[in-house]
């Protein structure tokens, strides 16, 4: 039962990182609005469809 037990200790390791994660996004974010984190998403999608060639503009909705 060894690849058990080595299997469940793999399973603690990132579900321990994932808690830590999700204190760090936490932090990173608590000072932005959504709103402002959806124009900077839009934003970077628009930049990465012209990067890729695809740079016709789109509707703003």
């Amino acid at each position: 039962m060894r690849v058990e037990s080595e299997r469940d200790k793999g399973r603690q390791s990132v579900d321990a990182a994932m808690r830590l994660q999700v204190l760090w996004v936490n932090s990173l974010s608590e000072e932005f609005l959504v709103k402002d984190i959806e124009a900077a998403r839009r934003i970077m999608t628009a930049l990465r469809k012209r990067l890729e060639g695809n740079s016709e503009p789109q509707a703003q909705a």
